[in-house]
């Protein structure tokens, strides 16, 4: 799935045959496409960027061995940043991820809670699994005016 660079998927959910996978890419530029594309953008090559993405399962014990469907994903953090997904957990549909970064813009999240105060704060953002697309919920900034 991953491209040229760093790749790193730090955890995982599931949702019936729904595979979730939180994680961060560095300087990553070829990726495999996603049956239904990309949500959010990834805005440069410079520095690590946040993902959440959905895996299809297709295990069927009459197609053995199934091969899994990379089906859709969605890029987390801004541009010029360091921004790294840590952890991940979901509730069904509704997946929550966290980490921190270094900037206090998250173009797919316009409305985060509290504020960006650090050189790098944590964040939590609300994500749903609309079916064939990801969609964007609140966010919540996490941290204090240091490191």
């Amino acid at each position: 799935m991953g491209g040229i660079g760093d790749c790193r998927i730090q955890d995982l959910g599931i949702n019936g045959a729904s595979i979730y996978a939180g994680g961060d890419t560095t300087r990553s530029t070829n990726w495999d496409a996603p049956v239904n594309g990309w949500g959010g953008t990834f805005v440069d090559l410079l520095d690590a960027k946040g993902f959440v993405l959905k895996i299809i399962d297709n295990d069927d014990p009459l197609n053995n061995p199934a091969t899994p469907t990379f089906y859709w994903g969605f890029w987390v953090g801004g541009a010029n940043a360091y921004t790294n997904v840590y952890t991940m957990v979901n509730d069904g549909a509704t997946i929550y991820a966290g980490g921190t970064t270094n900037t206090g813009v998250f173009e797919n999240f316009p409305a985060m809670a509290g504020s960006f105060s650090g050189i790098r704060d944590g964040y939590v953002v609300k994500i749903t699994d609309g079916g064939n697309a990801p969609i964007p919920g609140w966010g919540q900034w996490l941290g204090g005016d240091d490191d």
